[in-house]
């Protein structure tokens, strides 16, 4: 589901519309519109296939970096992370207003998530 991009406003309902200029690999930038804000660029950073990616938004005075992580811990159990850390000479100001929408933004994107893999591995095994 990660490596969609576009198709990741299914369950990231914060983002409008989303895309990825090239190959799911560090170095690679992309785009993506936020409900009711602004069109932000991110590059991609580490990227462990099946396992970790990070990705970066660059804003003048911040930087957003963007983890997320599955560990499985045996052949039914994953558990999933998503974070971000701010950093930059504005972080400090930003980040009592900020830390509180990404924390719910990414709690919400990460229950959508879990959603959507549950259904399609129902709906797989179904068939």
């Amino acid at each position: 589901m990660w490596i969609d991009v576009e198709g990741s406003p299914a369950w990231d309902t914060d983002v409008e519309w989303s895309r990825l200029d090239g190959a799911f690999r560090p170095g690679t930038i992309g785009a993506f519109k936020l409900k009711g804000g602004p069109e932000l660029r991110f590059e991609l950073e580490r990227v462990e296939l099946l396992r970790s990616y990070s990705n970066t938004v660059r804003l003048p005075g911040l930087r957003v970096r963007f983890t997320h992580e599955v560990e499985s811990i045996d052949s039914r159990l994953n558990v999933v992370r998503h974070g971000a850390v701010l950093s930059g000479p504005l972080s400090w100001v930003l980040a009592p207003f900020l830390v509180r929408k990404l924390r719910a933004a990414l709690q919400l994107a990460l229950r959508n998530m879990l959603t959507q893999a549950e259904l399609k591995a129902h709906v797989a095994a179904a068939a």
